[in-house]
């Protein structure tokens, strides 16, 4: 079975709260989960980024629906011969500020364990200089 990882920056149409950001991120969690895709994501500067990993075909299923539902900014993908992330199915990746104003609630998005790939987050500053 041949590997892939794909990394891609993403805009959504509209500003996002705090509640529809957990919607999409559990939306994109369970598509990844479905598909057998496993990786990291993060919204920072208004920009979604993830790193996705798993077989050619259920990439290009992640990536048909960020398509239909996302602005695509920039996505490369290439083989690999391990997943970097076996189990991780699109853990977000924050930076140390609570996502939500009450830290006391658990909205089961947040991983702390985790460093988001460097260059994923050069792109994110990159696009954002541009737009």
């Amino acid at each position: 079975m041949s590997l892939f990882k794909s990394q891609s920056v993403f805009r959504c149409p509209s500003d996002l709260n705090e509640i529809e950001l957990i919607n999409h991120v559990h939306k994109i969690r369970s598509l990844s989960k479905a598909h057998s895709i496993t990786g990291l994501i993060t919204y920072r500067a208004s920009l979604f980024a993830c790193h996705v990993e798993g077989r050619m075909a259920n990439i290009e299923k992640f990536k048909a629906f960020l398509m239909l539902n996302y602005e695509l900014l920039d996505e490369s993908t290439q083989s690999i011969s391990t997943r970097k992330y076996p189990g991780v199915h699109m853990n977000f990746v924050n930076d140390d500020f609570p996502i939500v104003n009450d830290p006391i609630i658990d909205w089961s998005i947040e991983d702390k364990k985790y460093n988001f790939p460097y260059e994923l987050l050069g792109k994110i500053l990159e696009l954002n200089k541009k737009a």
